[in-house]
């Protein structure tokens, strides 16, 4: 009995889309990052031109909350908060597809917050990146010493506790 023809392995997801989303997203001169924490990936689309997108997916263990200023991104995942900054230096030359991106995230900080769910990031004029702290029912920001330092809670909250309210 002849061995039936291998079939290449399926890919993780799939990207459909309607035929004027590259175009759009040319034209609008940006891309697209995305996260899903059932799949474990942060996803960049990006148009090569107005009929192809490309995707650059990487893996994170639980990512959820995502927030670009200028040429800055924080990603929450399971146990922390991770900074990129863009070196479009760089992406000229990033293997394995050469020439095709013009913008690359370089991990530059880490900050270990342990699994405090934070499910929403946003910068704020003076520089301090800010989460919203679900799993202890509170705004808070990063800190340099702890897991989270908080800023405000809803008046039924009663004291910081790692439990639902």
């Amino acid at each position: 009995m002849a061995d039936a023809p291998q079939r290449p392995a399926p890919a993780p997801f799939q990207l459909t889309f309607t035929p004027a989303v590259p175009e759009l997203i040319r034209k609008l001169e940006c891309s697209i990052a995305l996260s899903t924490y059932q799949a474990g990936k942060l996803i960049f689309i990006s148009a090569v031109d107005d009929e192809r997108l490309i995707q650059l997916p990487r893996n994170f263990a639980r990512p959820m909350a995502l927030h670009a200023r200028g040429g800055a991104l924080a990603l929450s995942t399971a146990t922390t908060i991770e900074l990129f900054v863009n070196d479009p230096r760089m992406a000229q030359a990033y293997p394995p597809q050469e020439a095709t991106y013009d913008a690359l995230y370089l991990p530059r900080r880490t900050y270990q917050t342990g699994r405090i769910d934070t499910h929403g990031l946003e910068w704020d004029e003076n520089g301090l990146l800010w989460m919203v702290n679900t799993r202890f029912g509170c705004l808070a920001t990063v800190s340099e010493r702890f897991s989270f330092e908080p800023q405000w809670s809803p008046p039924f909250i009663s004291d910081l506790a790692p439990e639902d309210r």
